[in-house]
């Protein structure tokens, strides 16, 4: 288990940071990979699943040129290093195991024609010597890349540090059994933790517990002094939890290994939370009170805003703070456009292109004109039909949310469009009325699971709440909300996603990547 980056700070209103949208990356399969840098995945000594399955997920990753970042020394709580193939207990060193559980599944990798880093997790064992005893065992293979040193895991020397003496010590080893391994050298912290570059040293950034902007901004200020690097990414802790290669590729150009950790076999269900009837001169400071808690919590929300009056006066503040937050904030707030004025004229369905395309095109100007471009759009009450697609495909939108008329009238089956159509979803309150006496409470995080588990599992689940649930009681309600959002995540059972980053993996599938 990998120690945490800090997590950014949940500031409400931030300065105009530009930031570089991250999203969920899919594996490339087949696809030819840009050149000059190798993808694959990360293995923590799991030899319970069958070695063909890692073979097929590294190749999935990374076609034929595959990587498998396999550890073969893995750090216990016992504080001893465990070794996955018989061993005589030896200082820091022990084994349980009568077979050799490491040499079937470098077979199985060198007969598939995958790499394989060997990674060690040495604790307070003598580097250099476990070096010789791995590579003694299985320099053999044609397909080893070189050692990998974790030095979240060092505690001998200088713990977690590397000094350039450390480094050529470890080199002249490694050299021993092959002039062109590498040595990999993997932490998250900044590069006084590592040695001085080297023309075979390789230095992989292990940061997460954060969101993927702040992740590549220290990914790019470590890679600035050194010649080689790599990354890890997909971790469930992290949000969204990988980032895809060209964004990685963008921030470090000089990146040579992308591996992929804890998303390889992910069975999560995928959740987005949406926040509706965000607007000016009306709840506003709730409005923030919300973001923030997502914010807080490491939960992606996307807010259905409003944009009647954002361009007026009483709505330049809610502009500004709307914009700075989904630019500070890209992977964790998405703005959406909720129609236009919300009001009884907005029943789409039934309605003529240029009445709809009037209405949702002047809410869109808005937004633009506000330095905020929309992809999802949800429309007021649910009401589209065929029109409200073709309209708001038109205008450059990706994803139609919450649409009431899905599998009724409202939209035919067989309709030609590109859009992500997003219709499951469950209510993060329970409510008397719709009036402004209307009693309203939080379900608890049990219901809402219960209620999500009994979703489609093959449909991404929406979580669906007002900023008008929070009028009343609010600083209990935002409690209430907070907690919810902290067990869910928690939990593991989820991956949250905005709907912007959810259509990135709809595209992906779709080209087959």
């Amino acid at each position: 288990m990998k120690l945490s980056k800090k997590i950014i700070s949940s500031v409400l209103v931030v300065a105009v940071i530009i930031a570089v949208v991250l999203v969920v990356t899919r594996p490339p399969g087949d696809n030819p990979l840009p050149s000059g840098y190798l993808l694959g995945v990360w293995n923590n000594a799991q030899f319970s699943r069958p070695a063909e399955e890692w073979a097929d997920a590294a190749a999935s990753f990374g076609g034929e040129d595959g990587v498998i970042d396999l550890v073969v020394a893995q750090a216990h709580d016992n504080g001893l290093v465990y070794l996955p193939f018989p061993f005589q207990d030896t200082g820091f060193l022990y084994s349980t195991t009568t077979t050799d559980l490491v040499e079937m599944y470098l077979s199985e990798f060198e007969a598939s024609g995958l790499k394989v880093i060997l990674s060690l997790q040495p604790l307070e064992a003598d580097i250099k010597e476990l070096i010789g005893i791995i590579l003694s065992r299985y320099g053999n293979h044609d397909n080893i890349l070189g050692i990998n040193v974790d030095i979240e895991w060092k505690e001998s020397g200088t713990p977690n540090h590397v000094s350039n003496e450390e480094r050529n010590a470890w080199l002249s080893e490694i050299r021993k059994y092959n002039a062109d391994y590498k040595l990999f050298i993997t932490y998250f912290q900044d590069y006084t933790h590592f040695p001085g570059d080297h023309p075979d040293l390789v230095v992989l950034y292990d940061g997460e517990q954060s969101t993927q902007t702040y992740l590549m901004e220290e990914y790019q200020e470590l890679a600035r002094h050194y010649s080689s690097v790599g990354i890890y990414t997909g971790y469930s802790s992290s949000t969204p939890p990988a980032a895809s290669p060209e964004q990685i590729t963008s921030a470090a150009p000089n990146t040579k290994y992308i591996l992929h950790t804890y998303d390889v076999f992910d069975d999560r269900r995928i959740v987005i939370f949406q926040l509706d009837d965000v607007q000016a001169d009306w709840l506003e400071t709730i409005s923030h009170r919300l973001i923030g808690t997502h914010i807080e919590k490491n939960v992606p929300v996307l807010c259905a805003v409003l944009p009647n009056l954002l361009d007026a006066d009483v709505g330049q503040d809610l502009a500004i703070y709307l914009k700075d937050v989904a630019e500070y904030y890209p992977d964790l707030v998405e703005i959406g456009q909720h129609g236009y004025t919300h009001n009884i004229s907005e029943n789409f369905a039934g309605m003529s292109y240029e009445q709809q395309e009037s209405v949702i095109s002047t809410g869109y100007e808005i937004l633009v004109s506000a330095g905020i471009t929309p992809q999802s759009f949800i429309p007021p009450y649910g009401s589209v039909d065929n029109t409200t697609v073709e309209v708001t495909e038109g205008l450059g939108f990706r994803i139609l949310c919450n649409p009431a008329e899905v599998g009724t009238v409202g939209l035919s089956s067989n309709a030609t469009h590109n859009m992500s159509i997003l219709s499951n979803y469950v209510d993060l309150t329970l409510r008397d009325n719709w009036g402004p006496s209307a009693n309203v409470t939080i379900k608890t995080a049990a219901q809402i699971m219960e209620e999500i588990d009994q979703e489609e599992a093959a449909e991404p689940v929406m979580i669906l709440y007002h900023i008008q649930d929070f009028m009343r009681d609010t600083e209990e309600k935002v409690a209430d909300l907070a907690d919810c959002l902290e067990i869910l995540r928690s939990s593991g059972k989820y991956l949250f996603l905005t709907a912007k980053q959810y259509d990135v993996i709809v595209d992906e599938q779709a080209a087959g990547l």
